[in-house]
């Protein structure tokens, strides 16, 4: 999805929100799949053994961070909080919470 179309409302971002959930909710599972089918073989993970963790891992904690990030940006921003995601609404420009959602989303994007 360009940045352009990615929403920075309440409803677009629990929208986002929701689907990373879901997300990182599909990924955990299917890392527990994985890991069992290697174990079952007696195989090992390549990327695992040469930098700690799989592909999987590292996407999975970075659904974490960005889901993380969202949270808090919602919690710490008494603007968005006050005009339900909607700060323009009150003057007119992105709030900093505006602005910080499009970075994470952007940063999620390029990952």
């Amino acid at each position: 999805m360009p940045i352009s179309t990615i929403p920075t409302d309440a409803t677009g971002i629990e929208e986002i929100r929701t689907n990373a959930r879901h997300l990182l909710s599909r990924m955990l599972s299917d890392r527990a799949e994985i890991e069992e089918r290697l174990k079952e073989s007696g195989r090992i993970d390549p990327v695992r053994v040469v930098t700690g963790r799989s592909a999987l891992d590292a996407t999975i904690h970075a659904t974490q961070r960005m889901l993380a990030m969202l949270d808090r940006i919602e919690q710490n921003d008494p603007v968005w909080r006050a005009t339900n995601g909607h700060p323009r609404e009150l003057h007119g420009s992105p709030s900093k919470a505006e602005v910080s959602v499009t970075k994470v989303l952007d940063h999620a994007g390029a990952i």
